[in-house]
This record gives C-alpha cells, structure tokens and sequence, in this order.
C-alpha cells in the first residue's frame, strides 16, 4: 500500500510538472505572437521618415497612413472574435499571423500611395482576432488568481515586440531600406505561422470551451446594455489612444524634435518600450493586490491607471532625453496593466 500511494504521488507530481512546462509554452507562444504582431505594428513608424521622402507625404497623408490598418481591424475585431469562438485558437492564431504576414510583404512590394494603404487595410484584418485569442488563452490556461499576472504577461509581448521592431527596423531601414524592412518581417511572421500549431495545445485540464455558433456569438451583443461592460469599453478606449499616439508618433517625434537618425530613433523608441516591459509586470503584481481589497480596490486602480497617462503632458515642456524616456516609460508602464 505504501508503495503504492508512493507511486501515485509521484505520477501525480509527474503530470503537474508536465502541466505546468506545457503552461509555460503555451505563455511562451502566445507571448511570442503578440511581440511579433505589435514588431510589424512599429515597423511602418520607423519607416515613416523614408516614406515621407518615397511618396511625399504631407503630415495629413502621413496620419492617413498611420491610420489605415486600425480601420479595417476595428471593424473586424468582432468577427475575428467570433472566428475565434468557432475554430479555435490554433486555427484562427495560425491563419491571422499568415494574413498579417502576406500583408506586410505586399506592403513591400507596393509601388503607390493607394497600394500600400490597401496592404494596411489587410493588415488590420489579419490582426483583428490577435487581443481576443490572447484573452482566450489565459481563460484555458491560467488559474482565476493568475488572471492579472497571465493578462499581463502576454500584453507585455506587445512592448517587447515594440522595443525589438523599433532597434531592428531602424537597422533594418538603414541596411535595406523600408521595402527590405517589410519583406524581412513578413517572412518571420510566416515562420511563426507555421510554428504556431506545435506551441499551442489547449489544457487537457480545463474544463471543455465548446465552440459556438455565428447566431450565438451575435447574441453575446447583450452585454452592450451592461454598465460594467461600458465602463470597460471607455477605459479601453483611453488607454488605446494613449498607446496609438506613441506607436505611430514617437519615432518621428524623436527625428524632428531631437534631431535623431533612423537609426538613432528607433533605438531610443525600443529602449522606451524595453523599460516599460520591465516595469509593467511587477506592476500588475501590485495592480491584482490592490484589486482584490474590496469594493473600493478595483475603483482606486481605474482612477490610478486613467490619471497616469496624463504625464506624458509633460514632454511639452522638456527636451532632455532621459526625461523624455522616463515619461514615455510611465505612461506605457501603466497603460499595460
């Protein structure tokens, strides 16, 4: 008997071990896909300057440009999602990554201002599903108390993703110029593609998601009535802008306002991001302890996390470098929990 129960134990202990390695690579994966998608997303603000002079861009043209792939992905946000409900995160992650990748290579290869919006266009729609898969992934994956952790664990992919396509595409745009830029990415994003299905196992542990109908993601709509639901909604909205306006905007502010090279201001943009993938996690650690005091801990943290972005008000009135990274880096910081 002892013998037994000996045994057991050790099976028991052998599975959690097992559990918990495929856990980390699935958080790897997933990881991974989000640094890649938001490395294509700082590829085209890197690039901006070159393609100011390419297609002799107006800053209102340039916007445009900027613009032209949150169209097409806000619209498709919710379909994607429902994709996602339909045929599942390998399927859909492996799919979205192929799409976006194709776009990023035809955007090399575009030879007019018109082509090269419509590339964005298909990039907006190939990344659409890329927020709810991460979403779903922590639900399989990651225990209620680990949610806080897990969320931004993954979102930190986004700034590392940022920080790595801002030193390497400056470099990139430099030793190859911007066409070379996309078309090196694009096939990266190809490659992950194709790896994507040997990373990601849904957990044989959790309970079963079943996939659902179109009719019965549209039904889901109902949570549009719910005051909650809003609240999350108009934080959402906050906090994208904030993290839009420094993606599409800092490398060029760095050239024009600092007198920064390509190169110069993609390596100053990555170190932005790099830091504030440093602090956010930690900091998610604080922000989970501080939601779990009560009725008033989720208030306090929404009021913290509307307020800190505001700083970056601030780099209005220096032009010193550090302090212009230190503001960039706690607006980010906070943006991401």
């Amino acid at each position: 008997m002892l013998v037994t129960a000996t045994a057991g134990s050790e099976r028991s202990s052998s599975e959690s071990e097992a559990h918990v390695r495929r856990k980390r690579m699935v958080y790897f994966g997933s990881w991974l896909m989000m640094a890649i998608n938001y490395m294509d997303r700082a590829a085209l603000s890197v690039a901006l300057p070159a393609l100011v002079v390419q297609f002799g861009l107006t800053d209102i043209e340039s916007g445009l440009v900027l613009s032209a792939f949150m169209w097409s992905y806000t619209l498709a946000n919710l379909p994607g999602a429902m994709l996602l409900d339909r045929f599942g995160v390998r399927a859909v992650g492996s799919a979205s990554v192929a799409i976006w990748s194709v776009a990023m290579m035809l955007g090399g290869l575009a030879g007019s201002l018109g082509a090269f919006l419509w590339t964005r266009i298909l990039l907006g729609i190939g990344e659409a599903p890329s927020y709810a898969l991460t979403a779903k992934v922590v639900r399989i994956w990651a225990p209620r108390r680990e949610w806080g952790f897990a969320t931004t664990l993954l979102a930190s992919g986004q700034q590392f993703g940022l920080a790595f396509g801002s030193f390497a595409g400056g470099l990139l745009v430099s030793l190859l110029t911007w066409r070379g830029e996309f078309l090196a990415l694009g096939l990266v994003g190809l490659a992950f593609a194709a790896l994507w299905p040997l990373l990601y196992r849904d957990d044989p542990g959790a309970q079963t998601v079943r996939s659902v109908g179109i009719r019965e993601s549209w039904q889901s709509l109902r949570a549009l009535r719910s005051a909650s639901f809003m609240r999350i909604v108009v934080a959402t909205c906050c906090s994208n802008y904030v993290a839009y306006f420094l993606m599409s905007w800092l490398p060029i502010y760095l050239v024009r306002s600092q007198g920064m090279g390509v190169v110069q201001s993609g390596a100053w943009t990555g170190l932005c991001y790099l830091l504030t993938c440093a602090v956010a996690i930690p900091l998610s650690r604080f922000a989970d302890r501080v939601a779990a005091k009560g009725r008033l801990g989720r208030p306090l943290l929404a009021a913290l996390l509307f307020v800190a972005p505001v700083v970056l008000v601030a780099a209005n009135w220096t032009h010193a470098i550090f302090a212009v990274v230190f503001v960039v880096v706690l607006a980010s910081s906070f943006n991401v929990v």
